[in-house]
């Protein structure tokens, strides 16, 4: 994978859980129903959290064809969480795969 070989990447962790107090709040904030099952809040989880000697990037993937309504609220969730951390967000679909700089 473009990650695990990139020279500037020092760590990469995958599917990496969010507070759900703090998301939880911010899908109240924005008005969007947080994920759930059997009416209980879920962990939400970032695809990729990505260390590079002087930043994070925190990089959600989904096929372009799987974005809907839903995936954009829960992206919204995602990006307001990395953005009040001061961690940059990056949105990848099979388009940007080619495109991806980690500079």
């Amino acid at each position: 994978m473009f990650l695990d070989s990139h020279p500037r990447v020092t760590d990469i962790r995958e599917q990496f859980p969010l507070p759900l107090k703090e998301t939880f709040a911010i899908a109240n904030t924005h008005n969007i129903c947080h994920g759930q099952v059997d009416g209980e809040p879920v962990t939400m989880t970032t695809d990729f959290l990505v260390d590079l000697p002087d930043k994070q990037i925190a990089i959600f993937v989904k096929p372009s064809s799987k974005i809907n309504r839903r995936v954009l609220e829960k992206m919204q969730i995602e990006m307001s969480y990395w953005k009040s951390r001061n961690v940059d967000f990056i949105i990848c679909t099979e388009k940007e795969l080619n495109q991806l700089h980690l500079n």
